[in-house]
């Protein structure tokens, strides 16, 4: 979501101020389709970030006091995916929210993104897939066909039974990453002692966007891309 000086991103439930409809032409696009998170047709996947707040730098969106989060990009990514006819949910609800109402500090996260995981495969019985979008601490890009593009990292948890299913989601994408944008991925990290809530399903996949030193125009241009891979990836598949 965004940051604005003097104004609650998270207004109500979770509104957004009109104040952002003069920005950039891309959050334009993605406020006019996020004040009711309209589902469609039936969703296959769900984009949730367990740690919403994670910023970009303002670059374009300066003048508006608006910082870019991955809340922000998930939002772009899920309104992209319809181009490659995946349909998706972002999660709105308040991360804040959630940790506040169970006393939880900003360590317990991913216990509040459980809930989120467990009530949307209640609510929505065609959702087969569950991306957890993140923002990293390294900050990179790289120079694809004279565009420049925050790198991009897949992230597989291994303490649990059965995570040879979710590294074999997170190899193809990884591979097409690879295929159609050389030096985009920085490649899948194994991370042997986390689980990040991957044991929840096979297909729960988690993506590091950028960092907090990238531009906003570097994370759009990933988030276009991540769109394409995604669409051909999972949407090959149903």
């Amino acid at each position: 979501m965004f940051a604005a000086r003097g104004i609650s991103p998270f207004s109500g439930r979770n509104r957004i101020p009109l104040l952002y409809t003069r920005a950039h032409p891309s959050v334009n696009s993605f406020l006019i389709q996020k004040d009711k998170n309209i589902v469609k047709t039936d969703p296959i996947l769900y984009i949730y970030n367990t740690h919403q707040t994670e910023e970009y730098v303002s670059s374009s969106l300066a003048n508006y006091n608006i910082t870019p989060t991955v809340y922000m990009a998930a939002n772009i990514l899920k309104k992209e995916l319809e181009k490659y006819n995946v349909y998706s949910v972002v999660e709105d609800e308040n991360i804040k929210m959630v940790l506040n109402e169970h006393g939880w500090s900003y360590n317990n996260s991913y216990n509040a993104s459980r809930l989120w995981l467990e009530r949307t495969k209640e609510r929505y019985p065609t959702i087969k897939y569950y991306l957890d979008l993140h923002r990293d601490s390294v900050s990179l890009n790289v120079n694809i066909n004279n565009k420049s593009y925050a790198r991009i990292m897949y992230v597989l948890g291994m303490n649990y039974d059965g995570y040879e299913n979710n590294e074999a989601l997170m190899v193809k994408l990884n591979e097409y990453t690879k295929e159609k944008y050389p030096g985009l991925t920085r490649d899948i990290l194994y991370a042997k002692k986390n689980t990040f809530n991957q044991d929840f399903s096979g297909n729960v996949f988690l993506i590091e966007v950028g960092g907090n030193n990238n531009n906003f125009n570097e994370v759009y241009n990933s988030v276009l891309a991540l769109a394409e891979i995604i669409g051909n990836v999972i949407g090959s598949e149903n």
